[in-house]
């Protein structure tokens, strides 16, 4: 048995005229991931709504307003404009190792794998996971995340990552005036 700390052994290709090998499940694979997505979305909204109510009656009035009529009017018009637009666009550039955790009857590779970074208590996770065909795979053992099927690439961030930092005297103004 080799020593702990030695290179994993690599296995050989499948013939001495391929350049691809067999790969076994805890086998580990380089996605170099870079993945653009972009959304935009805009709205136009507009109603009118107007309402009109007259009421006259006529009645004998007495002397000095004999002859006149009195009513009553009410109008009511209202409008309303709404407009509204969002775009939101992610980007995710890097590398991340991930694990063969399956292979499936047609020999395609089923990887998983996550990174975390923390950086100034700020804990930064992504994890990959998806489908990958064996000729996708580099002779170095390295895959473009455009080549994995079914990919489920996740992001999260905890702390107060983009929030702007206040003093205590804002804080306390913040509690008792909105």
């Amino acid at each position: 048995m080799p020593p702990a700390d030695s290179a994993p052994v690599r296995r050989p290709p499948r013939s001495w005229t391929a350049d691809r090998r067999d790969f076994t499940v805890g086998d580990i694979i380089t996605v170099l991931v870079d993945e653009n997505t972009a959304a935009s979305a805009n709205k136009l909204n507009t109603a009118t709504d107007r309402k009109r109510r007259k009421m006259d009656f006529d009645a004998t009035l007495p002397a000095p307003a004999a002859g006149k009529s009195a009513g009553i009017e009410s109008s009511n018009d209202g409008e309303s404009r709404q407009n509204g637009e969002a775009t939101r666009g992610n980007q995710f550039v890097g590398e991340i190792s991930v694990k063969v955790v399956a292979i499936g009857k047609d020999g395609n590779l089923q990887i998983k794998g996550s990174k975390t970074v923390d950086v100034d208590k700020n804990k930064q996770v992504m994890t990959l996971s998806g489908w990958l065909r064996p000729q996708d795979v580099s002779t170095t053992d390295v895959a473009h995340s455009s080549r994995v099927a079914d990919a489920q690439l996740v992001y999260t961030a905890q702390g107060s990552l983009g929030k702007p930092k206040t003093g205590i005297i804002t804080r306390v103004l913040g509690v008792v005036w909105p």
